[in-house]
């Protein structure tokens, strides 16, 4: 992964407050109290920003890491087609979800479709969080998962009417 930390620690100060208010502004952390947000935005360098076109996760890489797009556009792509995007990731969404959940290699591409914001997640990261946030961070993951596999149902469905 190549992108640049949005903050250094001098900075983490002061940019903790626009990092919070950019997680305020997301769906993806309405269940979260503006404590447990103050806490994540102190991960300040665990935030990245990516600039267009900039690749953030490759096919087959082992990164076992989960991102939350804060800012920006990623396209998702495979290594067997890679001008076709499979998915567009807004912001307050996930991706990179199933190398977490699984710890296996990376099964597509992530992309910068537009400057990017976004908090990368590992497990050591996410093990340092107190119990409350990782419920909240599991129930959101559970919320994705199924919203995903409802959607490929619907596509699927389709496919065969």
């Amino acid at each position: 992964m190549s992108g640049d930390t949005v903050m250094s620690d001098k900075e983490q100060t002061s940019g903790t407050e626009g990092i919070m208010g950019l997680l305020s502004k997301l769906s993806f952390f309405s269940i979260f109290t503006d404590e447990e947000k103050e806490v994540l935005s102190k991960l300040s360098n665990h935030i990245y920003s990516y600039k267009v076109g900039e690749s953030i996760v490759h096919q087959g890489d082992f990164d076992p890491s989960l991102y939350i797009l804060i800012k920006g556009l990623i396209h998702i792509t495979k290594n067997e087609r890679p001008k076709v995007v499979l998915a567009k990731v807004k912001p307050g969404e996930i991706f990179g979800e199933i190398a977490f959940i699984t710890q296996a290699a990376r099964t597509a591409n992530a992309i910068a479709g537009a400057p990017t914001i976004a908090l990368k997640l590992d497990g050591k990261i996410f093990n340092k969080l107190t119990a409350e946030i990782q419920n909240k961070f599991r129930s959101r993951f559970i919320e994705v998962l199924i919203n995903r596999l409802d959607n490929m149902n619907s596509q699927y469905i389709r496919g065969q009417a």
